[in-house]
């Protein structure tokens, strides 16, 4: 009698799943399309994102940076006047842009007032 339980206990119970209405069965089948098709999107769209993160930058520059100049001038290519005349423009232009900057940090004119409490800046003890 022990032994009928135990086999009844093991074998799958086929009758829960027979019972199941029909509607019931396509819900979990359109579920598990649409989980598929999210599985997929997922995998094409990390796909396209691995691509796109590995491509070489392959802006064109326009202009050229001082070293640029400082090579075209050491092979003769530009004239001493030319060379310190471009450089002056490229300087000054540097500058302008780093003028229109925000300014992070307060510039320090002598001793600046600042948060950052230092050693000798510290009160003293109190008295005990």
């Amino acid at each position: 009698m022990k032994s009928d339980r135990l086999t009844i206990a093991l074998k799958p119970n086929y009758h829960f799943a027979m019972q199941a209405h029909p509607q019931e069965i396509r819900w979990i089948y359109m579920l598990c399309a649409v989980l598929v098709l999210l599985i997929l999107l997922a995998f094409v769209a990390y796909s396209y994102l691995k691509r796109w993160m590995n491509q070489t930058d392959e802006s064109v520059q326009i202009g050229f940076s001082l070293s640029d100049l400082r090579e075209m001038h050491r092979q003769g290519k530009m004239s001493d006047e030319e060379f310190e005349l471009t450089r002056a423009k490229m300087v000054a232009s540097a500058k302008r842009a780093m003028d229109r900057m925000p300014e992070v940090l307060p510039r320090r004119a002598g001793k600046a007032q600042t948060n950052i409490r230092t050693d000798n800046d510290a009160p003293p003890p109190p008295a005990a």
